[in-house]
């Protein structure tokens, strides 16, 4: 008697899309350091589009996001403009707001700047008031800090205190309020991405 043959049954297997998330920033390098060495690593797609010298404006941030999601068809897509208050009239501030909320992108600032998001990640959190004060507590915490080069292994260890720094916040209005972040919001995305 001969062996009986199984019939071949393939399991279906549901894949999921992991959402892309598509972040645009106002510097060229702290921004894109601490994006990509978070986060770049782990099973996370996320592209921190290029920024080029003279091209930080934020309605040229918001260019940069709306020329790629117009030339990338990329399914399950976050867009995500992070930009500083620095000293953007409030009006291009506003309006660039706006037309993120119209256009679907996620709005992310930083008022005074990004390295406040930075301060956040230690344990007594700075309530600096200008971009200057933040540069110095950053030296101050981190003697090697520069923008271009900085160790980004402190920021891992501690990004879930900066979160939690970040939610006490006042993000309601962060055009207007100094000092504020709401980079917290991407940050707790990326992290429950990567939890998946």
């Amino acid at each position: 008697m001969g062996r009986r043959q199984k019939p071949l049954v393939r399991e279906k297997t549901l894949w999921s899309v992991k959402p892309l998330y598509v972040i645009a920033t106002e510097g060229q390098i702290t921004e894109k350091l601490y994006f990509t060495d978070l986060f770049g690593r782990k099973n996370i797609r996320m592209p921190v589009l290029e920024t080029k010298r003279g091209q930080s404006s934020p309605d040229k941030v918001f260019e940069r996001l709306q020329k790629y999601k117009t030339e990338n068809n990329a399914q399950n897509k976050e867009l995500w403009l992070v930009i500083d208050r620095d000293s953007w009239p409030r009006e291009t501030l506003v309006a660039i707001q706006a037309e993120c909320q119209r256009k679907e992108i996620n709005f992310i600032l930083s008022n005074p700047c990004f390295e406040f998001w930075l301060l956040l990640h230690q344990a007594q959190k700075k309530a600096p008031l200008n971009k200057q004060i933040c540069d110095a507590e950053l030296k101050k915490m981190m003697p090697t800090y520069s923008k271009a080069r900085y160790d980004t292994d402190y920021f891992k260890q501690n990004v879930h205190l900066a979160v939690a720094h970040g939610n006490v916040l006042n993000t309601d209005t962060p055009i207007d309020t100094v000092p504020t972040t709401s980079v917290h919001l991407l940050v707790a995305q990326l992290l429950s991405e990567d939890d998946r």
